[in-house]
């Protein structure tokens, strides 16, 4: 309900406070990541200094050559008059420097910033991926690290030169007179606590409106994705509210904090003011009763102005770098973060974990026998609402019990055979696949590798061995060439390779896909992203970026039964092929039995159990949950079609589909009749 209205979640982490990321773990982290720019930063500080020494001299100067021309003392005029040229000059090199340096070093900060995050991202467990927004997590790479990077690139240079110029005039104003020094010494403390009170809040404030542009972003996400299906229902203008209401919830943040910096730019501007008209009084009095000269008066209002107008922009500082650690507060908790498994292809481990790693190896002759014993699942509850700031997530009470997923699987997969998986939906088929792949661990049981606890081998090995076709393949925005090799090599930073094309056409051909392939003007350099394929053109390049891996282990989820007939032919041709390598053990999972009928073996799951087992004449006989749902297919075959579809086959097909519209066409005829009758005459 509040994601429909626009407005973010509630922190569900109990613990956030406890989280929260400190003004001082802000500052480590921020070096940490700028160590490589050790060099770069020190001159920044060199110029910065010697920039804001500069200035610091210019008023003393100021004061003395308008005296100079009081007092017609020529040679102290033009003395005076080099000093201001001389300082503007060194003034103005120094600090173009230091504006130029600190960009560069911004630029380089948020880079690492960027693929440091992205890398921790990739790192993580696939349940945190589950239960996070794709939306959310690219608010936090973009505009939640640009926020933080502001943070060097300005905040922390203007700081720094602001305090150093405070010091200076304050230890000028001290050995000039202790008095009028402990009267502005008085209003910079009144203006630092008033700063510590804004910083507070905008930090607060900073981390709620941050939190309200990964929603505003997540629900364009969303829409963007599904155009199509928002096109279709005509949801456009619903969806458009949505986004506009989350806009405006942005809008009223905002509105609170542009009011409490008027606020407290009030309150400090008054000081500034109050202080100078004050020092002018005492100082216009001391002057008067001549203890002090008219050129030390002034001299004093200069540096008086020059303080405290430092002090106030370093306030000012503060209170941006408290909005900016509020802003990028979730940037950092992820950046922190590490995964509950290490489950990714070359993940670095800490030290107190490195003995566990060290237990990774890697099989020797590995055959492709897989054993799932008493293997049970439970899909955790990760809590990522509060620390994690992703925001879209549904409260999980604690008393409630996760639900079993799969409960005691027990199954063998061997080189030469062909096991299937079947049954209802929601049974348990695609959680099962997840964990042969190592995307998670068992609750309880173990899955063997040769005999080996796959947790003690190297992940990126062993999915090195797994091909995997999914039912609507995702295919990267690259050609067909690098789509069907994606995967299968090793990769070197900044090494641009160009593809093996022998091994390319080889397995493009064992999938039945380089007959279409080679009709493509562009051949293997065809992109994916401007091309039109069809649902089994793109099945059958997934299909190729499989078997180009030469697996060990081949799993097919679901890989015809979105195609229509002739599509499911070519695509069926080219598993046939794939069955009857005696070198791989393949895994298939499917609705329409007919594509299963010549397995192995068949396991039927329900409920996350076994709940049946053997071949299809077996089960058929066996009159149970397999032979109800054959029935209903009407599975008579003992093979898949091996031959293409006939006419006869086309046309009973395009019947069927003309018989399906006209029933959707009377019901929707039949509903809008209902709908006629109930309206009040």
């Amino acid at each position: 309900a509040r994601r429909e209205r626009g407005e973010t979640e509630p922190s569900t982490s109990g613990s956030e406070k406890e989280k929260a990321v400190t003004l001082l773990e802000f500052v480590r982290i921020m070096f940490d990541l700028l160590k490589p720019y050790k060099a770069m930063f020190a001159f920044g500080l060199v110029t910065l200094f010697l920039a804001a020494g500069a200035e610091l001299m210019l008023p003393h100067y100021t004061a003395k050559t308008i005296f100079s021309i009081q007092k017609g003392n020529t040679e102290l005029f033009y003395h005076c008059i080099k000093c201001l040229l001389g300082l503007s000059v060194a003034f103005s090199v120094t600090a173009s420097m230091r504006g130029m340096t600190f960009g560069f070093l911004n630029q380089r900060f948020v880079y690492k910033l960027r693929t440091k995050l992205f890398e921790n991202l990739l790192r993580q467990d696939i349940t945190f991926h589950d239960q996070s927004d794709v939306g959310v997590l690219t608010s936090r790479l973009t505009s939640d690290c640009s926020s933080m990077s502001r943070i060097l690139g300005m905040n922390i240079n203007l700081l720094i030169r602001n305090v150093f110029k405070t010091i200076g005039g304050a230890a000028y104003l001290w050995v000039m007179s202790p008095r009028f020094f402990a009267q502005t010494l008085v209003s910079l403390l009144v203006i630092l606590l008033i700063n510590v009170k804004y910083g507070i809040y905008s930090r607060k404030a900073a981390t709620t409106e941050q939190e309200q542009l990964a929603l505003g972003n997540q629900i364009a996400t969303e829409v963007l994705t599904l155009i199509r299906t928002v096109r279709i229902f005509g949801t456009e203008p619903r969806e458009q509210s949505k986004y506009a209401r989350s806009l405006e919830h942005l809008i009223r943040i905002g509105a609170r904090q542009i009011v409490a910096y008027g606020m407290f730019l009030t309150s400090a501007t008054f000081l500034v003011n109050a202080t100078e008209a004050l020092c002018l009084l005492y100082g216009g009095w001391c002057c008067l009763r001549g203890e002090i000269t008219a050129e030390q008066l002034t001299s004093f209002l200069f540096y008086i102005e020059f303080v405290v107008q430092s002090a106030l922009a370093s306030s000012e500082q503060v209170a941006n770098i408290n909005t900016a650690v509020g802003s990028s507060e979730r940037v950092l908790t992820l950046l922190r973060r590490k995964p509950d498994q290490h489950l990714a292809a070359g993940e670095e481990v800490e030290e107190e974990d490195r003995g566990s790693k060290q237990e990774m190896r890697r099989l020797e002759d590995f055959k492709g026998n897989l054993e799932f014993k008493d293997v049970s699942f439970t899909y955790p509850n990760l809590n990522l609402g509060g620390a994690g700031g992703l925001g879209a997530q549904q409260e999980v009470e604690k008393e409630e019990e996760p639900k079993m997923t799969l409960r005691k699987i027990n199954l063998s997969l061997k080189p030469g055979t062909v096991t299937a998986l079947v049954g209802p939906s929601g049974g348990g088929k695609s959680t099962l696949v997840a964990l042969l792949q190592s995307l998670y661990q068992p609750t309880s049981g173990q899955i063997l590798a040769d005999g080996v606890p796959i947790e003690t081998i190297d992940p990126e090995w062993y999915r090195s061995q797994i091909g995997y076709v999914e039912q609507e393949p995702k295919l990267f925005d690259l050609p067909i060439g690098e789509n069907v090799e994606y995967g299968a090599r090793e990769w070197t930073e900044g090494e641009i390779v160009p593809i093996d094309k022998v091994a390319v056409e080889n397995a493009a051909r064992e999938a039945n896909a380089l007959e279409f392939i080679e009709d493509l003007p562009e051949y293997l350099d065809t992109w994916v992203g401007n091309s039109t394929l069809s649902g089994g053109q793109r099945q059958r390049i997934a299909l190729a970026r499989a078997l180009i891996r030469s697996p060990k282990i081949l799993i097919l989820d679901e890989a015809t039964s979105a195609l229509d007939a002739e599509s499911e032919f070519q695509v069926q041709r080219a598993l046939n092929k794939v069955f009857n390598q005696k070198d791989k053990s393949v895994l298939v999972i499917a609705h329409k039995l007919s594509t299963v009928t010549s397995a192995d073996n068949i396991l039927v799951l329900k409920d996350g159990e076994v709940v049946e087992q053997g071949t299809h004449l077996e089960l058929t006989a066996a009159d149970g949950v397999y032979a109800k749902l054959a029935s209903r297919q009407g599975v008579v075959d003992l093979a898949p079609h091996c031959e293409p579809p006939t006419e006869k086959m086309k046309q009973e097909q395009k019947e069927k589909e003309r018989r399906e519209r006209e029933e959707e066409m009377a019901e929707e005829i039949k509903e809008s009749l209902d709908e006629s009758v109930d309206q009040p005459v």
